[in-house]
């Protein structure tokens, strides 16, 4: 295997479990608001916790692409900062996100 194959995988395992970690994190806060006891100072709302799951789930999506190598380190790159840049954006910074 050349080097610039290994390094895309190991690119790709490493943004997938990033991925993965937000997704979990997401799904663990909209099952602690809806389901779980606890009283809460302040809570995101479920649609911007929805919002950020559907983009970590593209997320891992573009990372599988990559590990079978069917899209370029380019646009791989490209797509995965700008769906960084909004969920943490939105994690951060809800006050500009108003509706």
């Amino acid at each position: 295997m050349r080097k610039e194959a290994l390094m895309k995988k190991l690119l790709s395992i490493v943004v997938l479990i990033i991925h993965l970690a937000m997704l979990t994190d997401s799904f663990h806060l909209i099952y602690m608001y809806n389901f779980g006891g606890v009283l809460f100072c302040f809570m995101y709302p479920n649609w911007l916790l929805i919002l950020n799951s559907i983009l970590n789930i593209a997320g891992i999506y573009l990372s599988i692409r990559l590990y079978k190598e069917k899209i370029d380190i380019k646009l791989f790159l490209l797509l995965t900062v700008l769906i960084w840049v909004m969920v943490v954006g939105s994690l951060y910074a809800p006050c500009s996100l108003k509706l």
